[in-house]
């Protein structure tokens, strides 16, 4: 069995885009504070922020997002959120056409006195970086 690399972690401010050093830029473009619903196993309707992620493809070819990945932390202690079905959840495009970009929208259940500290974090793949992007909601 081969080791693979440990994939780099990026930080950035929530209100900035993050650079992931490969053409693709990842900017958290919008947090809402909704009443989130319960649809799935495991999910617990109540307070929920909507975060929609904006991910720019500047590169030459189309960009996957078939392995894209969002997650939310709160608090000081950084708790993980747990992803909710909606309202408005909508996941990205499977694929990113060269020069173009695409939204999605992920519903976190976050306590309304937690949102103070948050931490989204973003993936799409395997080789570039993760992004962390750090603030208040």
């Amino acid at each position: 069995m081969v080791p693979t690399k440990a994939v780099k972690t990026t930080q950035a401010p929530i209100d900035e885009p993050g650079k992931l050093g490969n053409g693709v830029t990842v900017k958290v473009s919008g947090i809402e504070s909704v009443k989130g619903v319960a649809h799935g196993p495991g999910e617990i309707a109540g307070p929920a922020l909507r975060v929609s992620i904006t991910v720019n493809n500047d590169t030459a070819k189309p960009v996957s997002m078939g392995l894209a990945l969002a997650n939310l932390y709160y608090g000081r202690e950084k708790s993980p959120a747990r992803e909710l079905s909606g309202p408005g959840a909508k996941a990205l495009t499977a694929s990113i056409r060269a020069g173009d970009s695409a939204t999605g929208a992920y519903v976190f259940s976050v306590p309304t006195s937690e949102r103070k500290h948050i931490a989204v974090e973003f993936s799409y793949t395997t080789r570039a970086p993760v992004i962390v992007f750090s603030g208040s909601a």
